[in-house]
């Protein structure tokens, strides 16, 4: 009998071990669990702000390949406003645009300021490009609530004349997001060459 009532107390011992967990390992599942939902939950608002950052620099990139898509399709020596002294037109939002001087120099630069290797320069205030070179467009991204976003929008047109008239010219273009909400990423400069060819 004795030895019956040791096999049952060891059977009850093995049977109370295997039931389930103990406290420890319960505490370190979930210190587990708990470090992978932090790091899930901080991950959320870095997207958000990943996604909020690539819709605003594309809204920029749409908004200079849309303007520089109004500027390639105009004639070489457009002029909507005589005697101002620059190559202009009306865009479809209903502000003159400058595409060059009239000057008639060999090589003509007018527009906002450039970087070394061409970019136009973001670093400089817009006040620093002149008039007719730069402008403020406001763009509706979402039609449903009428959320806009502020693109500043800025050119550099390099005009290669021929007998006093423009036979090329280079625009250089280029546009950020300009509102105080969201700050300010890298500007998305395009480029077009438009004109007669040479020889």
């Amino acid at each position: 009998m004795g030895v019956l009532m040791n096999n049952s107390r060891i059977a009850f011992h093995v049977r109370r071990r295997a039931a389930g967990f103990t406290m420890i390992e319960m505490l370190i599942a979930v210190t587990i669990l708990l470090i992978g939902i932090v790091a899930v939950a901080q991950m959320v608002p870095a997207a958000m702000r990943s996604n909020l950052r690539n819709r605003v620099d594309s809204t920029a990139l749409i908004v200079a390949q849309r303007e520089l898509e109004q500027m390639t399709a105009q004639s070489l020596n457009v002029q909507a406003a005589f005697g101002l002294g620059h190559y202009n037109f009306t865009d479809r939002d209903g502000a003159l645009v400058y595409v060059g001087s009239t000057l008639g120099a060999v090589i003509q630069r007018n527009g906002c300021p450039l970087l070394a290797d061409g970019r136009i320069d973001f670093s400089q205030p817009a006040a620093n490009c002149p008039v007719g070179y730069q402008r403020y467009v406001s763009w509706v991204w979402n039609q449903t609530t009428g959320d806009t976003q502020t693109v500043d929008l800025r050119w550099h047109v390099i005009t290669f004349n021929v007998g006093g008239f423009p036979a090329r010219k280079l625009i250089i273009i280029a546009g950020r997001a300009a509102s105080r909400e969201v700050p300010a990423g890298l500007p998305a400069n395009l480029h077009a060459v438009v004109g007669r060819p040479s020889g």
